[in-house]
């Protein structure tokens, strides 16, 4: 059983809403595309990836840089190629408007080289991974 799109689901979030996952000052804005109310987990599609500046950036191509409303320069890479994801609404955050409005600004066509799929992937793999092993930190040992 999903939530209709009209209706406001778990935590708040509703279908076709951008939403972000972040770890260590890192964002992955996504879609939310359906959320599965049975196991409180949502289809996510990934669309960008925001590093800050300071942070070291992987030798990939990037959108480009832009600054936000926190006043710090972020790095946008174009994740709209990379595979979609399940993962638990509790770590969806709502994205707000003035993020969303300049990433989507960025975004611009869809580029489909298997290069930018490749560095999406390997991105978006990295990211997922650290968010798995900082979850697993937090959960005491079974």
């Amino acid at each position: 059983m999903t939530f209709n799109a009209q209706h406001t689901g778990l935590y708040g979030l509703q279908a076709s809403q951008i939403v972000y996952l972040e770890h260590d000052d890192h964002r992955l804005y996504v879609e939310l595309i359906q959320i599965i109310q049975e196991r409180q987990m949502g289809w996510l599609r990934p669309l960008c990836f925001r590093i800050p500046i300071s942070q070291t950036v992987l030798d990939i191509n990037h959108l480009n840089q832009t600054e936000y409303s926190d006043g710090r320069s972020y790095i946008l890479y174009d994740m709209r190629q990379s595979a979609d994801l399940l993962w638990s609404l509790s770590d969806c955050r709502t994205a707000l408007d003035t993020d969303v409005i300049p990433l989507l600004s960025h975004l611009g066509p869809e580029r489909t080289s298997l290069s930018d799929q490749d560095a999406a992937r390997q991105i978006l793999n990295q990211f997922i991974k650290k968010m798995w092993d900082g979850q697993c930190k937090d959960k005491p040992p079974s």
